[in-house]
C-alpha cells in the first residue's frame, strides 16, 4: 500500500467529495472536511508517481503487476516476477 499521485488540478472537487462520503461512513471520524483533506495532499513532501506509471514500470522490470485496491491517493499494488 502506497500513496500515489492524483490529479488535484482536474479532479480535486471529485476527490474532496469522495473524502466527504468516506468520512460520513467511517466508524472513527477524522473531523476533516474536504478542503482540509485536499490541503494536506497538496502539502506532502514526497513525490508519488501516478498509478499507471507505477504499474508500467513494474511490468517493464519483468513483473506481472496490477492494482488490487484503490481509495483516493492510496493504492495496493501486487507484483509477481513473471
Amino acid at each position: 500500500m502506497d500513496r500515489i499521485e492524483i490529479d488535484l488540478a482536474g479532479l480535486g472537487p471529485v476527490h474532496g467529495a469522495m473524502w466527504e462520503w468516506l468520512e460520513r461512513r467511517a466508524e472513527v471520524k477524522s473531523g476533516w472536511g474536504p478542503a482540509h483533506f485536499l490541503k494536506r495532499l497538496r502539502s506532502k513532501d514526497d513525490s508519488p508517481a501516478r498509478l499507471e506509471d507505477l504499474i508500467r514500470l513494474l511490468r517493464q522490470a519483468g513483473f506481472a503487476a496490477d492494482c488490487l485496491h484503490l481509495v483516493l491517493d492510496r493504492a495496493l499494488i501486487a507484483a509477481v516476477k513473471a
